[in-house]
């Protein structure tokens, strides 16, 4: 395979830990229903889902991406950019691949030429829909700052491999 004939992708994660001492509120009580097993079927995905919230905040960057990010106006993900998502015993791991549609195509190649220069805030919450489930508070927040993809690592398939299996083909 040529060089040119591989697509590169990048991936950043952030997690975030419930604690067992969170307050016991709606916010609380819209997480423990979108844990719930009972959801653990297709139509469960898509309310989870439809619950994932960003609110983006440009601290330093040009206005164009101000404007294409939403100037701190918040947004359901899922309804521009397809994820999926996977749920385990009081954790829920969200994937977006902003790749697999044209919103997502836009806002990576709007902010890729700046990117050395900018400095996002990303909040992430569950929706509230119903009014037992508010109020609603952030799962987590996260700053990138003026990131240098020239320095970022480049791992293969092998490279995860190891990391997840501990090196050995074995297990």
């Amino acid at each position: 395979m040529k060089k040119n004939d591989i697509q590169l992708t990048s991936t950043v994660s952030f997690y975030w830990v419930r604690r067992e001492d969170d307050l016991e509120d709606g916010a609380d009580a819209l997480f423990r229903h979108l844990m719930d097993p009972s959801l653990s079927t297709e139509e469960g995905n898509k309310e989870r889902a439809g619950c994932v919230k960003v609110i983006p905040v440009v601290r330093n960057g040009p206005w164009l991406v101000k404007r294409i990010l939403g100037a701190e106006k918040p947004a359901i993900i899922n309804k521009k950019i397809p994820m999926d998502i996977y749920r385990g015993v009081n954790y829920c791991e969200v994937d977006i691949d902003t790749t697999t549609s044209s919103a997502g195509n836009a806002i990576i190649s709007t902010i890729k030429g700046p990117l050395k220069t900018l400095v996002i805030d990303l909040a992430f919450l569950f929706e509230s829909k119903k009014p037992e489930y508010l109020p609603e508070r952030l799962l987590g927040t996260i700053r990138l700052s003026r990131i240098d993809l020239s320095k970022a690592h480049h791992l293969s398939t092998e490279d995860i491999e190891e990391q997840l299996l501990g090196g050995s083909d074995d297990r």
